[in-house]
């Protein structure tokens, strides 16, 4: 960044000293003295190139003393980082401590006191070497719910009581590599159009006493969180063993054209045995179900 500066101010002054001596070299060859405006012109730009011939000065102390500092803070290295959780990272090479306390110093050193570069006769704070902060994981899905990309009733798939979607039936890529002029090979993306009606999942808690509320100020948002913690739960089963009947949903397990991977001899070689029957069709999954029976589902988000 310093480098950038300094060609920066040097194209600058360089460019204000000439519109200068073009104004003096205009009145030379002219046999005269500089008119007022001239002159007014002239100082206006030996000024500017004055100014930005100091800050290409002090943009190259900068890149000096970066550089210094820099060197410094590649010979002390970075130290391991120390999760919350005790996992170990980093190592003794270069990274963020070494830049982090090479910023710091090299901030502090290029300080501005009157015009004049700081000298450092005290010491420099500079970052911890272990990380002591909490690191924040990537948050992962709390409900099957968040893996299924859904739209509320208000622009949704339909309107009213009833709806529509697309599901694929079949799913084979044929693609390959083909001879000019020759035929091209058929994939198969079959879709079948689906139609359903809206269902409705509600309930009411018991009788609270009146007196409860104006008693517990919080007791009306703890009542709604557990409701709705419940409506969630109660749509997070449907959408898993719904049979379909009456009000209920069909369940992802009571639907038709599923890949279905039956117990193999334990539960890490059926997962990986259902993880594979989903990559064959070029599929990852990406978050792994656990219902109520037992039972474990790999599903893509």
């Amino acid at each position: 960044m310093s480098t950038q500066r300094m060609e920066m101010w040097r194209g600058i002054a360089t460019a204000a000293a000439q519109d200068a001596r073009t104004i003096a070299e205009k009145a030379t060859a002219a046999g005269r003295n500089l008119t007022a405006e001239e002159k007014a012109a002239y100082d206006r730009h030996m000024t500017k190139g004055r100014e930005a011939l100091e800050e290409f000065k002090r943009a190259k102390s900068d890149d000096e003393i970066r550089a210094q500092v820099k060197t410094l803070a590649a010979e002390i290295g970075e130290p391991v980082n120390v999760s919350a959780d005790g996992h170990r990272s980093g190592g003794r090479g270069r990274g963020s401590w070494a830049k982090a306390a090479a910023d710091r110093m090299a901030k502090t050193m290029t300080t501005e006191i009157d015009g004049q570069k700081s000298l450092i006769t005290g010491s420099i704070g500079v970052p911890a070497p272990i990380e002591t902060d909490i690191i924040t994981m990537s948050e992962a899905p709390r409900s099957l719910l968040e893996l299924i990309p859904a739209k509320g009733l208000t622009g949704g798939y339909g309107t009213g009581n009833s709806f529509s979607f697309l599901r694929q039936t079949v799913r084979t890529n044929n693609a390959a590599p083909v001879a000019d002029g020759t035929l091209k090979p058929t994939s198969v993306y079959s879709l079948a159009e689906v139609e359903d009606r809206v269902r409705v999942i509600a309930h009411l808690s018991e009788p609270v006493p009146e007196r409860y509320f104006a008693d517990h100020a919080n007791l009306q948002d703890f009542l709604r969180t557990e409701m709705e913690a419940g409506l969630y739960s109660a749509l997070e089963n449907q959408v898993i063993h719904g049979d379909g009947t009456g009000e209920n949903l069909t369940g992802l397990l009571n639907t038709s054209g599923i890949i279905v991977q039956a117990f193999a001899t334990d539960a890490l070689t059926s997962i990986r045995k259902a993880m594979t029957s989903l990559e064959v069709y070029g599929i990852t999954p990406t978050a792994l179900v656990r219902d109520g029976w037992e039972r474990s589902h790999p599903f893509r988000r």
